[in-house]
């Protein structure tokens, strides 16, 4: 059979699964294999009610998110603000850098992009640190890359930072990325595993 062209029979099991089963696109798609957009073009007259796929929405499994920490715990008994959230998240990224042994430094000014100066251990290197609280979202938490300059919402520069720390309060841990690791996104970083405490980035 030719690529893209399929059988009869297959397109009647897909309406079937959507008329008596009620399933959608994803899960047709793992029963038969086809794919999204030809099942589209078979069932656009058969779509499912408004409250189906409110349904199917929330039984999608969120990303693992990992093990909840004694900190997130305290923090859902006591709500914090956005300030306090940056604070703490701050605070959690100069603990790690201190115990990995690089001397830190915080500018005296407002307004900085760099919430820490880190210097690397026996060598004359050092590196702009921007901070920031995970965003959590219905996906894996993601950190966000942009900030506000003057007056306006736009994405970080190279010289804002060489690198970016994510500090997941739900988890406790710190995901590092150099600026060469995001720099083709726009907006936003998922968290990876493989940036999770990876400090020897920096080194």
């Amino acid at each position: 059979m030719a690529r893209g062209v399929h059988s009869p029979k297959l397109k009647q099991e897909a309406i079937r699964l959507r008329v008596e089963d009620r399933l959608s696109y994803n899960e047709i798609n793992k029963k038969l294999n086809v794919s999204k957009s030809t099942l589209s073009n078979w069932l656009k007259d058969k779509p499912l009610a408004l409250e189906e796929r409110l349904t199917k929405k929330r039984k999608r499994p969120y990303k693992d998110r990992g093990v909840e920490s004694k900190w997130h715990k305290i923090a859902k008994k006591k709500p914090l603000d956005r300030n306090q959230k940056g604070r703490l998240a701050e605070a959690a990224v100069l603990f790690r850098l201190v115990l990995e042994g690089f001397a830190v430094f915080g500018s005296p000014f407002d307004g900085e992009k760099a919430d820490w100066i880190a210097c690397v251990p026996d060598s004359n290197k050092t590196h702009k640190i921007q901070v920031r609280l995970t965003k959590h979202t219905k996906g894996l938490p993601c950190i966000t890359l942009n900030c506000v300059r003057n007056n306006k919402e736009s994405r970080l520069k190279q010289e804002d930072f060489d690198f970016i720390v994510g500090y997941n309060l739900y988890n406790d841990t710190a995901y590092v990325f150099s600026y060469d690791e995001i720099k083709h996104l726009k907006t936003s970083v998922a968290i990876q595993k493989k940036a999770a405490e990876a400090w020897h980035k920096m080194l």
